[in-house]
C-alpha cells in the first residue's frame, strides 16, 4: 500500500511540474502575442509538424543590434538563437567570436554563421549568429563580441535581457 501512495506521489508531482511548465508558455504567448509564431508544416514524408518561434529580445544597443530567439519543434531539437550586428560607413570589422562572463572567467560561445554584409553603397553590416543554452548564460553579467560590449549589468536594458534568458529557459525546459 505505501509503495502505490509512493508511485501515486510521485506521479503527480511530475504532472504537476510538466503542467506548471506549460502553463508558462501558453502565459507567455498571452502575454505577448505578437512575439510568438506557431506553424505547422508537412514534411516530404508527410509527417506533420509544429514549430512555434519565440522572439524573447530584439533592441538596438549601443554598440549594435541584440536578438534572441527560441526554436521549440515537435520534430526537432529545440534551439536558442543569439543574433548580433553592427551596421555602419566605418571600417570593416567581422565579428569573429562572442562571449560572456560570469565575474570569474570568461565563456566563449560558439559562432555558427558569420558575415559582412554590403546593403547600400559605402555602408555595411556584420552579422554574427550562434547557438546557445539559456540555463547557462544565467549567471552572466556581460556578453562581448571579441573586445566590444554588447550588455551588461549597467545597461538600461539588462533586466529585459534577463527576462528574455529567464523565458527562454523555461520554456525549454518545460519537456
Amino acid at each position: 500500500m505505501k509503495k502505490i501512495i509512493l508511485i501515486a506521489a510521485a506521479l503527480a508531482s511530475l504532472l504537476i511540474s510538466n503542467v506548471a511548465a506549460a502553463k508558462y508558455s501558453d502565459e507567455y504567448k498571452a502575454k505577448y502575442p505578437k512575439r510568438v509564431k506557431v506553424t505547422t508544416e508537412q514534411a516530404r514524408s508527410g509527417k506533420v509538424y509544429t514549430k512555434t518561434a519565440y522572439k524573447l529580445f530584439d533592441r538596438n544597443l549601443q554598440s549594435g543590434r541584440l536578438k534572441l530567439d527560441l526554436e521549440m519543434n515537435t520534430s526537432g531539437p529545440d534551439l536558442c538563437f543569439l543574433t548580433f550586428s553592427t551596421y555602419g560607413d566605418r571600417q570593416i570589422n567581422p565579428i569573429k567570436s562572442l562571449s560572456w562572463g560570469d565575474g570569474q572567467q570568461a565563456h566563449e560561445i560558439k559562432i555558427f554563421y558569420s558575415d559582412v554584409l554590403h546593403p547600400a553603397a559605402g555602408r555595411f553590416a556584420e552579422l554574427a549568429i550562434a547557438t546557445v543554452r539559456p540555463e547557462k548564460l544565467q549567471k552572466a553579467i556581460i556578453f562581448n563580441a571579441g573586445h566590444i560590449i554588447i550588455i551588461n549589468e549597467s545597461s538600461k536594458e539588462w533586466k529585459e535581457w534577463k527576462d528574455a534568458i529567464d523565458a527562454a529557459d523555461k520554456i525549454m525546459n518545460k519537456k
